[in-house]
């Protein structure tokens, strides 16, 4: 238990150091904390306003209840400082979850690596310390797959206690699908292992029926009230294309067909092992080029984008930890009897299953989301990549024990390898973390804000291509479109006294400049201290709404 909190303390103070030195929070932490201070006096208006699920903003608006009363802050950085603080704690719940699913999957030497790997990547740290609802949604999504492993040893001594197990995995479920709507995958996962279970033989049909029965039960008492308000499972991305839809049916149906036949044919042909699961992942792209393409670039261009985020969630150092273990299994199917099986730690079935089936489901949903919306974001993979972690955790041990073997007569120990690794690795990786604030370079927009925010009366309107300068001024916000496409005559018509444009957008759109410039009157850029013409520049025109 020791390693562990070690783990959560290192995690932690990573996580607390971002979030203290944050220029800015992510864009959508502000339509978060919008949305907070809105559920305070007016649930249903956010519910009806807003796309966002709104499990994350009811958690801030209860740590900011907490922030007032003990008086840390109050006004916009109360809000801030509660939203942080939920993803913080969220965070480092998450890292814990990962240890325990690692721990169930290889064994709990292995945990603690896995964790602390996992925990002090950049992009993963990143999202634990902003206003933002990825640590919340993997948290609680990762705890569920660990009481999904739980259930499911529960049903092979055929005990009881499996049905509550069940529920805590409906109950995270749930709460996950508050979060974030992907969080419902678990409870799909965690249903299908125990089906598969009882196909085997491993469990009674009848006790598995009510653990499945329980865990959508509770999953639903906690999500439906939200499903029925907004009319369906989610508001966000509503117009997947019946192809994307289409294309996740073929996976998981294709995919779980193929892992029984592949458990079925494998025990029966042990050396044919590999060949089946080359085959079986062949048919599974296969299917996927079949449903998605309708001209092969499309998916290559999303296939490669999907290659590039899952990496760059992880880290790419603790990707390739996880490639080493890949080949390294790969090898020793390859090598057989030749092969040492003690170098490389197996993990148990169904966490494997779990695994594989959660990387399976998630390339179907956002190879389509890209195909559909030409989009998708490193946090879209924090999920994917957290149940990945135990896999970097097991390549860590496995090049330990390849070092005793090698060191030989020097009688290096396995633990000693392990700790000197693993402190090497997590050592770059903290280092790396902390090695520049999060969303450096656009304080200026905080400025902008502020400035504008003393500048105008209250009530008034501003114009800004980032939601950032709208928080910080507490003004009503109209934001330029993406395009950088926008009118004198809609400008006059909102009636907004000042126009905020970062150095970005006057470089990539020249109307939009020459239009601030015919316009407005520039009065100030922020940072007062780097040149005006530098990118990171947040220039402020005061607009004349009656000019040419």
């Amino acid at each position: 238990m020791l390693p562990l909190l070690l783990v959560l303390a290192v995690c932690a103070g990573v996580r607390i150091w971002l979030m203290r030195h944050a220029e800015v929070i992510a864009p959508d932490g502000t339509v978060y904390i919008q949305m907070a201070r809105q559920w305070s006096h007016d649930p249903a208006g956010v519910i009806r306003d807003f796309d966002y699920h709104p499990g994350y903003p009811v958690a801030i608006v209860g740590a900011h209840r907490v922030i007032e009363a003990l008086g840390i802050a109050d006004g916009r950085a109360a809000w801030e400082i509660a939203g942080g603080s939920v993803s913080v704690l969220a965070g480092v719940a998450a890292v814990a979850a990962v240890w325990f699913f690692a721990g169930l999957t290889f064994g709990w030497r292995i945990a603690w690596i896995s964790a602390l790997v996992f925990g002090v990547g950049r992009k993963w740290a990143a999202v634990g310390a902003d206003v933002l609802s990825d640590a919340l949604m993997v948290c609680l999504a990762m705890w569920a797959l660990g009481a999904v492993v739980v259930a499911a040893n529960g049903l092979k001594r055929r005990s009881p206690w499996a049905l509550a197990a069940a529920a805590v995995v409906g109950l995270l479920a749930g709460g996950s699908y508050l979060a974030r709507p992907e969080g419902m995958v678990v409870l799909v996962l965690g249903v299908g292992l125990w089906g598969v279970m009882v196909l085997r033989g491993q469990s009674p049909w009848r006790l598995t029926i009510g653990a499945g029965a329980t865990a959508a039960a509770t999953a639903l008492a906690v999500s439906l009230p939200y499903i029925l308000a907004i009319g369906g499972f989610t508001k966000k991305k509503p117009t997947w294309t019946l192809a994307t839809k289409a294309g996740c049916a073929v996976l998981l149906a294709g995919a779980a067909i193929g892992l029984w036949h592949l458990v079925k044919y494998a025990r029966r042909h042990p050396s044919r092992r590999l060949l089946v699961a080359m085959t079986m992942g062949a048919l599974l792209v296969g299917g996927a080029l079949f449903v998605w393409a309708p001209d092969a670039r499309g998916l290559l261009g999303s296939l490669k984008t999907f290659g590039a985020k899952t990496p760059e969630a992880l880290h790419p150092v603790v990707a390739g930890l996880v490639c080493v273990w890949l080949i390294a299994w790969i090898a020793q199917h390859l090598l057989g009897r030749r092969a040492r099986p003690d170098l490389l730690p197996l993990p148990k079935p169904e966490c494997g299953l779990l695994i594989l089936g959660l990387q399976i489901v998630f390339v179907g949903v956002l190879l389509g989301l890209h195909q559909g919306h030409g989009y998708i974001s490193h946090r879209h993979f924090m999920l994917c990549a957290a149940a990945l972690a135990p896999l970097a955790g097991a390549a860590v041990v496995s090049m330990a024990r390849g070092a005793v073997a090698i060191a030989g007569r020097f009688r290096l120990r396995e633990s000693v390898a392990a700790f000197v690794i693993t402190g090497v690795i997590s050592a770059f990786l903290a280092d790396y973390a902390l090695s520049k604030p999060l969303h450096a370079g656009k304080g200026g927009y905080r400025q902008a804000g502020e400035f504008v925010a003393a500048q105008s009366d209250k009530g008034q309107t501003v114009w800004a291509d980032e939601s950032w300068v709208f928080h910080y001024s507490g003004l009503t916000g109209r934001t330029v479109p993406a395009n950088g496409r926008l009118d004198a005559e809609t400008i006059r018509a909102s009636g907004a006294q000042y126009l905020v444009l970062g150095g970005r957008s006057l470089r990539n759109f020249p109307e939009l400049a020459t239009l601030a410039r015919t316009h407005g009157v520039r009065v100030a850029h922020f940072p007062p201290d780097i040149p005006s013409d530098n990118k990171n520049a947040v220039h402020v025109y005061r607009l004349q709404p009656k000019g040419p």
